[in-house]
C-alpha cells in the first residue's frame, strides 16, 4: 500500500500527535497533582493549627501537629522550627535536639541562628558565637548577625562587633542598630580600663 501525502499535512500531524501525547500524559498526573495540592493544603491548615496551639500555651498538640506538616518540603523548615520551640517549652530536650538536627538537614543557617538564640539567652555567650561562626557571615540572616554581634559584645570582643555592625550590607534594620549600639557602648563602659 503506498500512502501519498502533503508536508503540510505530514506536520499537522505530527503537531496533533504531540498534542496527544500531551494530553495523555496531562490526564495521567491529573491524580498525582491533586494529590500534591491536597497535601500542600494539609500542611498549610497542620502549620496553621500547629502555631496557633503553640501561641495558645498547647505544647503538645502543637508539637504533634508541627511534626505533622514538617514531611511536606514547603513548610518544612518553620515547622521544624515551631516544633522545636514547642518541645522547649515542654523541657523535652531529646525531642528538640532531634528537630534542631533535622533543621541543621534542611536548613542550616535557620538551625544554626535557633541553637545559637537559644544558647545567648542561657547566658553561654561563647558557646553562641561558636554555633553562629559554623555558618559563613554572607549566609547570616540579619537575626543571626544580630546574635553574633551580641555574643560578641558579651565576650568583650568589641572589635569584632564592630567589624561585623558596620559590615557591608549587614542588613540590620535602625531599631536593630540602635539597640546593638546601646548594648555595645554600655558593655565597653562598663569594662573600660579608664575613666578616659
Amino acid at each position: 500500500t503506498t500512502i501519498t501525502t502533503t508536508v503540510a499535512f505530514a506536520l499537522f500531524a505530527g503537531v496533533l500527535s504531540l498534542f496527544a501525547l500531551w494530553f495523555v500524559w496531562y490526564l495521567l498526573r491529573l491524580p498525582y497533582n491533586a494529590w500534591q495540592r491536597y497535601a500542600q493544603k494539609q500542611a498549610k491548615g497542620r502549620l496553621k493549627n500547629g502555631l496557633t496551639a503553640y501561641y495558645e500555651g498547647r505544647y503538645g498538640r502543637a508539637q504533634k501537629l508541627l511534626v505533622k506538616a514538617s514531611e511536606d518540603k514547603h513548610v518544612r523548615d518553620l515547622a521544624l522550627l515551631g516544633a522545636r520551640q514547642a518541645a522547649i517549652a515542654q523541657e523535652d530536650w531529646v525531642s528538640a535536639a532531634k528537630f534542631l538536627e533535622q533543621l541543621n538537614i534542611s536548613n542550616p543557617s535557620l538551625a544554626a541562628s535557633n541553637n545559637a538564640r537559644a544558647l545567648l539567652k542561657q547566658g553561654k555567650a561563647q558557646q553562641a558565637l561558636e554555633v553562629i561562626l559554623t555558618r559563613p557571615s554572607s549566609e547570616w540572616s540579619p537575626v543571626a548577625r544580630g546574635i553574633a554581634i551580641e555574643a560578641a559584645i558579651a565576650l568583650n570582643q568589641f572589635d569584632l562587633a564592630n567589624n561585623w555592625m558596620n559590615a557591608k550590607d549587614h542588613g540590620l534594620s535602625l531599631k536593630q542598630q540602635e539597640n546593638l549600639n546601646s548594648l555595645y557602648q554600655a558593655h565597653y563602659l562598663q569594662n573600660a580600663s579608664s575613666a578616659d
